[in-house]
């Protein structure tokens, strides 16, 4: 599969979440992706990501949706989010189950949707194959994105969104630390015009088998950390937090409706 063809293929499931509190003091472009449980949709992140945001802000926190980095977007202008009234949901940080979820109101659902994003419902998540051919990241490196200071000039953002093969490790490199929570550790592949993975904390890690004229991927994980030395990164398993949304999901902000 050419580069861009799959960069596309994948950032059809990314959404860009830029943050900014009302002071401007602190801007973020948080990676974000897509899934469908019981057919509700939300934005999954790392837990410590949105933990960060939280800490740091001052004051109101405006937000926008990237979501022109599918196959074929039909718009370039960032959607205005609520973020504050979104009901974000933090589970741990990049020390246990890291992991953060937002539900989606219908109205960013329809939104999202005419502009070719598409969810990753059951079929792509709750049961990955123990084997596939290889792993992919996608999301989107700080070092490729100019982010305006303004709110008013984000419409006009343009973002990189980028696809990295990932080698699965037998076990934890050196410089992680201890960590309580499952993980799953990789070397991942940069190239030439990265020196860093700042901004894909919370990317969406795949599973895929199979060639170009017949690939399947499914989801199996959330980036957490990674240490720069050895170019490795830690991966929280995406299908513990899916299972457990899909049985509490009755527990979670029911107003979704508007």
């Amino acid at each position: 599969m050419k580069e861009s063809k799959a960069v596309g293929v994948f950032g059809q499931h990314v959404v860009g979440l830029l943050l900014q509190d009302e002071r401007r003091e602190n801007l973020n472009l948080v990676t974000t992706f897509v899934v469908s449980v019981s057919d509700i949709w939300f934005l999954v992140t790392a837990g410590h990501v949105l933990a960060d945001v939280q800490r740091d802000r001052s004051g109101e926190i405006k937000g926008r949706l990237i979501d022109s980095t599918g196959l074929e977007p039909k718009y370039g202008m960032a959607i205005p989010f609520d973020f504050d009234s979104a009901s974000p949901i933090i589970f741990g940080d990049d020390t246990s189950f890291d992991y953060a979820v937002i539900p989606l109101r219908p109205y960013y659902r329809s939104l999202l949707t005419k502009n070719g994003i598409v969810p990753l419902d059951e079929r792509a998540w709750a049961k990955p194959p123990l084997n596939p051919d290889y792993y992919l990241l996608a999301g989107f490196p700080s070092e490729l994105v100019d982010v305006p200071q303004t709110p008013q000039d984000w419409d006009d953002l343009v973002v990189c969104c980028t696809a990295h093969s990932l080698e699965q490790l037998p076990d934890a490199p050196h410089g992680f630390g201890e960590k309580t929570g499952p993980r799953a550790y990789f070397r991942i592949a940069l190239g030439s015009d990265l020196e860093s993975i700042l901004g894909l904390s919370g990317s969406p890690v795949f599973a895929l088998s199979g060639n170009e004229s017949a690939l399947r991927y499914w989801l199996v994980g959330v980036q957490s950390s990674w240490v720069r030395s050895s170019r490795s990164i830690a991966v929280c398993p995406v299908q513990p937090l899916l299972g457990y949304l899909q049985d509490r999901l009755r527990n979670l902000p029911t107003d979704l409706s508007k």
